[in-house]
C-alpha cells in the first residue's frame, strides 16, 4: 500500500448532501463517470436501513467504543499511470487529472458497514493508478475561512473521534494534515463508454487506537503531547487503502 491520506470535496457538508449534489452517470464522448465512496467495512448493510451503530473493541479487560468518526477531507484526485493526463496530453507533476473536489468538506465515516458515495466526475478515458488525498487542518485564512465559520470546532482540527474507553467518554482530536496517495492496484481504467466505474476508499477505523502489541490505546493518551500520539497518527495515516468496487459491496472487484 502506498503512503495514505486525503485531499476533498466541495457540494455541501455531509457524504449525503455531496451525493445528492454530484453524482452522475456517464459523460460526453471520450469520458466515463467516476463515484469515489467511502467505507470501513464491507457493504452488508443497506443505507436505507441504516441503524445507529457504534464500534466495539475489547482487548482483555479495556473495552473501545467509537461512536463517530468525522474528517476533513480536500483535493481529492485521480492520477494517471503513464504520467500524463488522459484527454490533455499534459505531465500531472503530481497534481493529479481529474479532481473530484477541491473542499474543505466534513464527511463522516460509515462505521456500520455501509459504503457511503461521495462525488462522482466524468474522467477522461484512461488508466489512473493513484488515488491523491489529503487529510486537511483547516485554518483561518481565506481558503478555509467559510468552513471554519461553518464548522468552529474544526478550526485546525482535521479528525474527530467520540466514543468512550472503559465506560469513560472521550473526544479525540488530530492536527494532521498530509498529502499522500494510495495506489490503484489494479489501475483503474476509464473506457469512456456507458459503464460507470466507483473507486471505493476504505478506512479501517478499527486499527486506529491500536499499539503495536495489539493491546487497546487510550485515545486521551494519543492527544497532541501525550505519549501516543505519534503511534496514533500513524495508525491513521496507514489505515486507508483504495480499490475498484463497482457493486459497493466494500470489496476489491478484482
Amino acid at each position: 500500500m502506498g503512503r495514505s491520506f486525503v485531499r476533498s470535496l466541495v457540494c455541501a457538508g455531509s457524504i449525503a448532501a455531496l451525493a445528492a449534489a454530484c453524482s452522475g452517470t456517464t459523460g460526453p464522448n471520450g469520458t466515463g463517470a467516476v463515484s469515489l465512496s467511502l467505507a470501513t467495512g464491507s457493504g452488508t448493510v443497506s443505507p436505507d436501513v441504516r441503524p445507529s451503530f457504534s464500534l466495539t473493541q475489547t482487548n482483555g479487560s479495556n473495552s473501545l467504543v467509537i461512536d463517530s468518526a468525522m474528517v476533513v477531507l480536500r483535493k481529492i484526485e485521480l492520477e494517471a499511470q503513464d504520467g500524463t493526463c488522459p484527454g490533455t496530453g499534459s505531465p500531472t507533476e503530481g497534481d493529479g487529472c481529474e479532481e473530484f473536489e477541491a473542499g474543505p468538506v466534513l464527511v463522516s465515516l460509515p462505521l456500520d458497514g455501509t459504503v457511503d458515495q461521495a462525488v462522482s466526475v466524468n474522467a477522461p478515458a484512461g488508466t489512473y493508478d493513484k488515488l491523491q488525498f489529503q487529510v486537511h487542518a483547516p485554518t483561518a485564512d481565506s481558503a478555509d475561512q467559510a468552513f471554519v465559520t461553518d464548522h468552529p470546532a474544526y478550526d485546525s482540527v482535521s479528525l474527530r473521534v467520540v466514543g468512550s474507553y472503559n465506560g469513560n467518554p472521550f473526544t479525540f482530536t488530530s492536527h494532521l494534515d498530509a498529502e499522500q496517495e494510495v495506489e490503484l492496484n489494479p489501475a483503474l481504467v476509464v473506457d469512456g463508454s456507458s459503464t460507470s466505474t466507483n473507486v471505493t476508499l476504505h478506512v479501517d477505523v478499527s486499527t486506529w487506537f491500536v499499539a503495536p502489541d495489539s493491546s487497546l490505546i487510550d485515545p486521551s493518551t494519543a492527544l497532541r503531547g501525550q505519549p501516543n500520539q505519534g503511534v496514533v497518527t500513524a495508525n491513521i495515516e496507514h489505515s486507508m487503502h483504495a480499490f475498484e468496487d463497482d457493486n459497493h459491496d466494500g470489496e476489491a472487484d478484482h
